[in-house]
């Protein structure tokens, strides 16, 4: 994420997570991810940096990044009216980012694969990848 957003990695200031000292091995990626606001923590105090990624934690995140208009509209019988990631996913769908795992469930608590995440990651950067 640091790399597809031009993000310099190193010299941010200490994210203040007490599950990511300065001794781990990624914690100038993810100080730099978070002064960015690319990615928040899990809780203010905590990053859970070996935690897989879900579905809805991928659209509230590239929603945050890139800013689609927001919608409110989708075809989600799994994305419940007023969670707290329904307009990311809504948005996310409507501009052609992201589609469900079947025509009527999204999976927002499933853990994303690599190969979703390169997808919408590469639809969210080019419009020439978005699903019309």
């Amino acid at each position: 994420m640091n790399r597809a957003n031009n993000v310099e990695v190193g010299n941010s200031p200490d994210p203040g997570f007490t599950d990511v000292p300065e001794d781990h091995k990624y914690y100038e990626a993810i100080a730099a991810a978070v002064e960015a606001g690319l990615f928040n923590g899990v809780t203010e105090t905590t990053f859970e940096p070996d935690a897989t990624l879900t579905r809805s934690q991928m659209a509230a995140v590239l929603q945050r990044i890139y800013q689609f208009p927001v919608e409110t509209s989708h075809p989600f019988t799994d994305v419940k009216s007023g969670a707290w990631y329904e307009e990311s996913i809504a948005s996310l769908y409507n501009a052609g980012v992201a589609a469900g795992v079947s025509e009527t469930k999204f999976g927002p608590n499933e853990d994303i694969t690599r190969e979703q995440f390169a997808v919408f990651m590469a639809r969210s950067m080019n419009e020439d990848f978005r699903v019309r």
